[in-house]
């Protein structure tokens, strides 16, 4: 499967074996894959949805963008329990996480955090 670069810094993905093909032999089929994500746009959309207490982002998948770690400490998640801190996260992170293979993350309030780092240490 090939593709080509668009001049909207998108990629046009042109592919006679679409999924679909044995519907439509004759018809050649085009979509659009979206630019990675950076750790930035992980960064930029995450402190723009939770007070950050601290913030790691780590590419997993050797600079393509694709994986991606995180570890976010704030207050919003006291009380909380981590199913439910995943779904704010998820949610804050829908747009992002759409577009990446994998994504994990693990979150701790600052004194969650801070008793982590004790026994780590």
């Amino acid at each position: 499967m090939g593709g080509s670069k668009s001049q909207v810094g998108r990629y046009l993905i042109r592919s006679k074996q679409h999924p679909l093909s044995f519907l439509f032999p004759l018809h050649t089929f085009y979509w659009t894959v979206g630019m990675p994500v950076t750790a930035e746009d992980l960064d930029r959309a995450i402190r723009a949805a939770f007070p950050v207490s601290h913030l790691e982002i780590e590419d997993q998948s050797s600079g393509c963008g694709s994986s991606y770690a995180i570890l976010l400490v704030s207050e919003v998640f006291a009380g909380k329990n981590t199913l439910a801190r995943h779904r704010l996260i998820n949610q804050a992170l829908k747009q992002e996480i759409s577009q990446l293979h994998a994504f994990s993350q693990k979150s701790y309030t600052p004194m969650q955090y801070a008793e982590y780092l004790a026994k780590s240490g």
